[in-house]
């Protein structure tokens, strides 16, 4: 071989020096490595945002004393024994099974923290299983967005933190979605009876889930229809309907047929959730169902304006499973049911008036759908890139959570601490002489029985027109049937029960008022009366021409 012909072997050989990428050009193949790892390492990443939403409610729960809703769900709880137990809870519209945990937790603790630790746990794995939900049915993307709004969302953090049945409720009805879905896909008995065990676990903790069960059904039918199921899978769906519908029917024979139509739900229809029902006198059909699911999303977005843009959010969202835009599995109509299905048949609800639909806490089972209708829009913006939707989350979330705002059915944390019930429990404890007549309305009258009572009371009479009175620890409890009566009405009331039981309400008494519309950490203690809060105590005069101190709302 001539010394060219080696020289030009030896020059082939050697290396060609390559340029550095273009910075553009690097950054895309950054971004290209990092989608592909957090799309591989998708569950470890929502497990990060899992621990971020447990550490929000848990934080939020060990604030608060419990709210006078809270007081009632726990006093059911403190009787002794079983029976007793569910006795004492049928005066509520809700199953039976929370009921008994926090009857069993009674054994072991007292704290509030630690009653509502299991709403704090199952609004955590809610976010868990709702991501799995619609990551395994609509791509990981929307699954990713679904998380991530379901941890930060104001409503979900705030029932989670809350002695409530709505988040065990929300997390049964989140994992029969996610056991259907698996069951109908792999055509799999064995997911069937975990959908059947997970719907149980759902009407046993709220039986309203018979409004979720009707649009499950139609959902699973139709599924049936387009579908190729195997008969046994068929046969084993028709079983968990059948336990179901024997629940509900014991349930309302043996309970709710006593609640229809009392003052409570007649309260709720006409007072307090008076838009989330239908009133045909004065207005349309059409217009409570644009109101009310107006109403719904601006709940769950925490944001009126937000939660308008969001229904057509929500819109597209549906638009582009019908369209085969989503990464539905199966047959790319039927998951669109499984999305608006929970809803149509909530306002088929509320239209009857029967159960309230918009922006209250009772249709919060209903987030779950509306969060991964717009969770799917978003995520097709995005193309499903994971990089993307995590950056613009880690945007917007604060933007979003800035400006937040407060249902008018939750109450201000500042005026809500647990330092301001201990001060109250203490300021009326150390009066000289001791108080002996407390009057209160429902909600005072709530908070009491769980401090002061500790769940305890006898010797319970009506005394004048609305009102009863009762025995608890040392004071006889004076409590005017009103839901938040002016503090006006406390003095009425009092010479009213006077005339009809004159020995039995002495001075000195005191009211125990807890304020609807505080929102200002006042902390006032004077010999007569004392502010803690929201909530307020004063003593009402023996002379009937003073006046009782001026309440400060």
């Amino acid at each position: 071989m001539n010394d060219t012909a080696t020289s030009e072997i030896a020059y082939a050989a050697e290396p060609v020096p390559t340029s550095k990428p273009a910075p553009a050009e690097a950054f895309r193949l950054w971004f290209v490595r990092l989608n592909a790892w957090l799309e591989t390492h998708m569950d470890r990443v929502m497990g990060l945002v899992v621990l971020a939403g447990f550490c929000l409610r848990f934080w939020r729960a060990r604030a608060a004393y419990l709210n006078a809703d809270e007081a009632q769900i726990m006093l059911p709880a403190l009787r002794h024994g079983l029976v007793n137990t569910y006795k004492a809870a049928q005066i509520f519209p809700y199953g039976p099974l929370m009921n008994l945990v926090l009857h069993f937790m009674t054994f072991f603790g007292s704290s509030e923290l630690y009653f509502r630790m299991p709403s704090v746990i199952a609004g955590t794995l809610l976010i868990f299983v709702g991501y799995k939900w619609v990551a395994e049915t609509f791509g990981k993307g929307a699954g990713m967005v679904t998380g991530c709004v379901l941890a930060f969302a104001p409503p979900m953090v705030i029932l989670s933190a809350q002695v409530r049945h709505y988040m065990p409720h929300a997390l049964f009805v989140a994992c029969s979605l996610y056991c259907l879905e698996r069951a109908l896909r792999e055509k799999s008995r064995g997911w069937m009876r975990y959908f059947g065990v997970a719907l149980l676990l759902a009407v046993l903790t709220m039986y309203m889930s018979i409004w979720y069960i009707a649009a499950l059904s139609v959902y699973a039918i139709v599924y049936f229809l387009l579908e190729e199921i195997p008969r046994p899978v068929i046969v084993e769906w028709i079983k968990t309907q059948a336990a179901v519908a024997f629940v509900l029917i014991v349930a309302y024979t043996t309970h709710l047929y006593k609640l229809r139509g009392d003052k409570n739900e007649t309260h709720a229809r006409d007072g307090w959730l008076r838009s989330s029902y239908f009133h045909p006198e004065s207005q349309s059909a059409a217009d409570y169902l644009r109101r009310a699911t107006d109403n719904l999303f601006g709940y769950v977005f925490a944001n009126a304006g937000l939660g308008e843009w969001m229904i057509l959010v929500f819109l597209a969202g549906i638009g582009l499973v019908l369209w085969g835009k989503a990464g539905a599995t199966g047959n790319r109509k039927t998951p669109a049911l499984s999305l608006v299905l929970p809803l149509a048949v909530t306002a088929a609800a509320g239209t009857m008036r029967i159960y309230p639909y918009g922006g209250s806490r009772h249709d919060a089972f209903l987030a779950l759908f509306l969060v991964a209708g717009v969770s799917i829009a978003i995520s097709a913006v995005a193309l499903g890139r994971a990089a993307v939707l995590l950056l613009v989350a880690a945007c917007v979330i604060p933007i979003w959570l800035a400006t937040v705002q407060r249902n008018y059915l939750d109450e201000a944390p500042r005026v809500c601490k647990i330092a301001q019930m201990r001060g109250a429990l203490k300021y009326l404890s150390s009066r000289d002489p001791r108080p002996r007549v407390l009057l209160a309305d429902q909600i005072g009258g709530s908070t009491i029985n769980y401090y002061i009572c500790h769940g305890e009371f006898d010797q319970w009479r009506p005394v004048g027109p609305g009102s009863n009175m009762y025995r608890c620890a040392d004071y006889r409890v004076l409590m005017i049937n009103t839901w938040g009566a002016p503090p006006a009405a406390f003095p009425a009331a009092l010479a009213q029960a006077r005339h009809a039981v004159p020995d039995l309400l002495p001075d000195p008494a005191w009211v125990f008022y807890m304020s609807t519309v505080q929102t200002i950490d006042e902390k006032l203690s004077r010999d007569q009366r004392a502010v803690f809060g929201k909530i307020e105590i004063y003593r009402i005069s023996p002379q009937p021409e003073l006046p009782p101190p001026a309440a400060a709302h």
